[in-house]
């Protein structure tokens, strides 16, 4: 670049936006130690390009995916900010318009109805299992036909209606990880 340089174009981003996933790919290994002040996510080398770029990038999405997602849970009077991460289920109370967010420490009692709340995370790590439960893939730690076992230890059905959706991206979120352990 010839009028401003890859360390220059950090240090802009890190100034602004400090939370930026920077990956510096440089030909000059002594870089790094400059680089380090704008706490990079990875420095890859040009000539190992080909064996680190992949793992690079599947620990970037895995990582924006899984750390830096929240979602705003009205509750009472104000709004909750919740990291996804921690989010563990999401059970719709049995009387009641309320759904209850079982996080991994805490709780919260909310009006937004589960159809609501499906629709704010499809494109996350979440899936419905059946008309009043989601449950975060990150949390299964055992998945059988109809039922889903979470780290809580909470066991919960999973209806015939969605048993091929909850068990399709099941496999999927599996493939992702093993392929990211891959690189670990």
């Amino acid at each position: 670049m010839p009028e401003i340089n890859g360390l220059q174009i950090a240090e802009a981003f890190h100034d602004c936006h400090p939370e930026t996933i920077i990956i510096f790919v440089s030909g000059f290994e002594n870089y790094v130690f400059y680089a380090i002040r704008f706490n990079p996510f990875r420095f890859i080398r040009k000539e190992r390009i080909e064996n680190e770029l992949e793992e690079a990038t599947i620990s970037a999405i895995r990582k924006l995916m899984y750390s830096n997602e929240f979602i705003n849970i009205p509750c009472r009077k104000n709004n909750i900010r919740v990291n996804l991460s921690r989010i563990v289920c999401i059970i719709k109370e049995k009387e009641g318009n309320y759904v209850n967010i079982i996080c991994v420490n805490e709780e919260y009692r909310s009006r937004d109805t589960i159809s609501e709340l499906e629709e704010k995370l499809k494109k996350n790590s979440f899936v419905k299992i059946n008309s009043g439960a989601i449950v975060n893939l990150t949390q299964i730690v055992s998945l059988k036909k109809d039922r889903v076992i979470l780290s809580n230890k909470s066991e919960y059905s999973i209806s015939r209606k969605y048993q091929a959706i909850v068990k399709t991206k099941y496999m999927e979120y599996m493939r992702f990880q093993e392929m990211s352990k891959q690189w670990n």
